[in-house]
């Protein structure tokens, strides 16, 4: 009965354990989820700020603009200014040349009449009259000077309006710009606070579950506890059973040798002194005897009875014991070996990430010299690097590509025009080919998103490495295919049929004209392919 009331209680302890198991699963799965939120929010704070500090960099940068632009502004209204004056002088002097013009030519008109009176002073007339000719014809000429200079003033005087009226639109926007990134920034300084506040709800919920997963611990650690006391208390109940057993069947076979010895003895009796002991069972015993042999009767009834429960003895246990041992050995012959292997293959794999990483590494800063080279060759200055990720694996690190043309401020690379970004592309990956070079290389179409000085860089860096390497290049830039030394054309002369076409730059004169030798060997390829 101990042991059934032992049993059940194993059991409801047993069943207390899983439903604690099964609530600190329950709540280990709801930790789980709340760290995932609050590395979501952590994620989305960290993203919340970069963007903030993106938006006060362009801040800052759109007011420098701003004070660039008034500055200049400034500039342009005293220039402006200072121009008006000019002009206003100008027009002054040319007020005054007219009316000197004016007056000279009343004092011809008046020459010429005295002329015609005085025919006598002609010849003094005449000379006077040259005078004030030569002095019209200069004052003329002084006139059309500063009209044409007039002109020059008015023409730049419209300009800097003109470039006065742009620069205050532009600060216009500015100025709109500036209040939209305020704007942006304060909606993002909002995000942050609420991404926090929200952080700190979860970090508080967070520390609640595990006030309450310590609480289940502990609650499980006492149920264990309890249940190891049971089981030791039940392994006790155990061994008494297995000593009374023991007991029993020690019992049992005394009592089978002993009726063995009574029936030698009765036969031997029969045998020497005829005396049949059947006729004394027929003897009546007394009632202490009869006693005794009850009890002893009851005790054989009980130990049989116990050995009853205990079920039938396994002969064969020392045997499968022998098997077992046997099987424990080479399984754990096979265990040892397992863990050896595990750690050879543990160390194998530390050794191949050391070099890795090491080879990584040096790999890395090779291609970045040659990257930062590359990127002001082509670029013509400027600066570049290859950054990697700061406190991680170098393995499992990512690579941060930083490119500044030259004339340019610092900003993120998705700012960059396409030409931009495809020049940055193609310099990092002839660094990484000029790290690792091959005999052969093949770029199809890489100059498209090029302008023609982008192309003229492009094929300069082509020819740095025509030392070992030989380019295979798919393109339709006119200015790549004269830096080629071979073209090869497709043509299609009839409808679904293609041919190849090869010109070599050695077999076309300065004129154009192809030499008798290209065209001879042409024919001799073409019936080749025919034969």
């Amino acid at each position: 009965s101990e042991l059934h009331m032992l049993a059940r209680e194993i059991e409801e302890l047993k069943n207390q354990i899983g439903g604690g198991e099964q609530e600190l699963k329950e709540l280990k799965q709801k930790v789980k989820e709340n760290e995932s939120e609050v590395n979501r929010l952590l994620n989305e704070n960290t993203s919340l700020t970069q963007k903030l500090a993106d938006i006060s960099v362009r801040s800052e940068e759109i007011e420098k603009q701003i004070t660039e632009i008034e500055g200049k502004l400034g500039q342009d209204r005293s220039e402006f200014s200072n121009t008006a004056n000019l002009l206003q002088g100008v027009l002054s002097q040319l007020s005054g040349n007219r009316l000197s013009l004016s007056n000279n030519e009343s004092k011809l008109e008046e020459l010429n009449q005295i002329v015609l009176a005085n025919d006598s002073n002609t010849g003094q007339l005449r000379s006077d009259r040259q005078v004030a000719e030569q002095k019209l014809t200069a004052g003329k000429v002084e006139l059309a000077k500063h009209e044409q200079q007039l002109e020059s003033l008015l023409s730049q005087q419209q300009k800097i309006e003109e470039e006065f009226t742009q620069l205050t639109s532009e600060l216009e926007r500015s100025s709109q710009q500036k209040t939209s990134d305020e704007e942006a920034r304060q909606m993002a300084l909002a995000e942050v606070e609420a991404a926090d506040t929200q952080l700190a709800q979860f970090e508080s919920e967070l520390a609640k579950v595990s006030e309450l997963l310590n609480s289940v611990s502990e609650k499980k650690n006492s149920i264990d506890e309890e249940r190891r006391s049971v089981a030791a208390e039940l392994n006790s109940k155990r061994d008494e059973l297995r000593s009374v057993s023991d007991q029993l069947h020690r019992a049992e076979m005394t009592k089978s040798q002993l009726v063995m010895e009574r029936t030698k003895l009765a036969e031997r009796l029969e045998e020497d002194y005829g005396i049949n002991i059947a006729e004394f069972d027929s003897v009546p015993i007394d009632e202490e005897q009869l006693a005794q042999r009850e009890a002893i009767d009851s005790e054989i009834s009980e130990l049989r009875r116990q050995i009853g429960s205990i079920g039938s003895v396994n002969m064969d246990a020392l045997v499968e014991l022998d098997d077992l041992e046997q099987r424990y050995l080479k399984m754990d012959e096979q265990y040892q070996d397992l863990v050896a292997a595990k750690r050879t293959l543990e160390n194998i794999i530390q050794r191949i990430n050391t070099d890795s990483r090491r080879l990584f590494v040096e790999t890395l800063e090779a291609i970045r010299g040659n990257f930062k080279t590359l990127f002001r060759q082509t670029f013509g200055g400027g600066k570049a690097d290859i950054i990697l990720e700061e406190d991680v694996d170098p393995l499992e690190a990512g690579v941060d590509i930083v490119a500044t043309p030259p004339g340019k401020p610092e900003f993120n690379n998705s700012l960059l025009s396409g030409g931009e970004k495809a020049l940055t592309a193609v310099s990092l990956l002839m660094a990484i080919f000029q790290f690792r070079p091959s005999s052969y290389c093949v770029l199809d179409e890489v100059d498209a998103p090029f302008d023609e000085a982008n192309i003229g860089r492009f094929i300069d860096v082509l020819k740095s490495f025509l030392g070992w390497t030989k380019f295979v290049i798919v393109t339709h830039s006119k200015k790549t295919m004269t830096a080629a030394t071979t073209l090869y054309g497709v043509t299609m002369q009839e409808s679904g049929v293609s041919k190849r076409v090869s010109v070599q730059f050695e077999d076309v004169n300065e004129d154009g004209e192809i030499s008798e030798a290209a065209l001879e060997r042409a024919v001799d390829e073409n019936e080749r392919g025919v034969a």
